[in-house]
């Protein structure tokens, strides 16, 4: 990356002082000005804004450094530009354009705005497994555990607890988990080791258990899977009871639907 793509934002409640040392301290030339009250992005300031103040024979500048920058800002707004950024998916050709339309040095990178539909709660939307669900139990033996996969069409089964009419999740197998186990253990009979063996001995580099709750927003269950390298979601509700599974394959289905 290059030295300047490093993007520091700043609140215009902070005194001029404040953002002057926050802009040298983090080896930029301009920063995000933004407003906490709004949750919007005002406009950039550059050493250059910042310079012009300093240069400003009819204020005292020690009396205007110790004021917040939104004071400055908007006492000076019609020197000042609105904010212009661009987006992600717009050409370099056209970023260009823009950066000499408005001769600026640097514009922000902006995302497009998230659809609503990102938003929605998972078992509001139209994919996921939330009957009928496979899954195992510790003390279950990997042959019969495989064996389930193998004829479901599955890559994972959870591994539940059973307590009366519910089954509360404790773990989950993969075929990697399996896979794994074989490697740093030996060739051994399947029907001679129990799942609660494979699942203990997992390392902490080998994708585990993750889950979230039925009402966790589609954009944050992509997140979860996203920070935690996972393949799925085990669905559950409070009581951490099994609700359902979404793997990768469902949320992208989705997304392209």
């Amino acid at each position: 990356m290059p030295r300047q793509s490093n993007m520091v934002v700043i609140d215009w409640q902070l005194t001029i002082n404040s953002v002057l040392l926050t802009i040298l301290n983090n080896g930029v030339l301009a920063s995000l000005v933004w407003d906490s009250e709004t949750g919007t992005a005002i406009c950039m300031i550059t050493l250059t804004d910042l310079l012009r103040i300093m240069l400003d024979k009819t204020v005292d500048y020690h009396q205007v450094l110790n004021r917040p920058l939104r004071t400055w800002l908007m006492a000076n707004s019609k020197d000042h530009q609105n904010l212009t950024v661009i987006y992600a998916e717009d050409s370099l050709l056209s970023a260009v354009k823009v950066l000499c339309g408005v001769r600026l040095h640097r514009i922000p990178l902006s995302a497009l705005p998230v659809p609503p539909e990102m938003y929605k709660p998972l078992d509001s939307l139209p994919f996921g497994v939330w009957s009928n669900i496979q899954c195992t139990t510790l003390k279950e033996t990997v042959s019969a555990a495989l064996s389930q996969i193998f004829s479901s069409n599955i890559s994972s089964l959870p591994v539940v607890m059973q307590q009366e009419s519910q089954s509360s999740v404790q773990n989950i197998l993969t075929k990697v988990d399996v896979v794994n186990y074989l490697a740093d253990f030996g060739w051994k009979n399947l029907d001679e080791i129990t799942v609660e063996e494979v699942c203990r001995s997992r390392k902490q580099s080998v994708e585990g258990l993750v889950m979230c709750n039925r009402c966790t927003p589609l954009l944050f269950a992509l997140e979860l899977l996203v920070r935690n390298s996972a393949h799925r979601l085990i669905v559950v509700d409070s009581c951490i009871t099994l609700c359902g599974v979404i793997s990768v394959a469902d949320l992208l289905s989705a997304i392209i639907a």
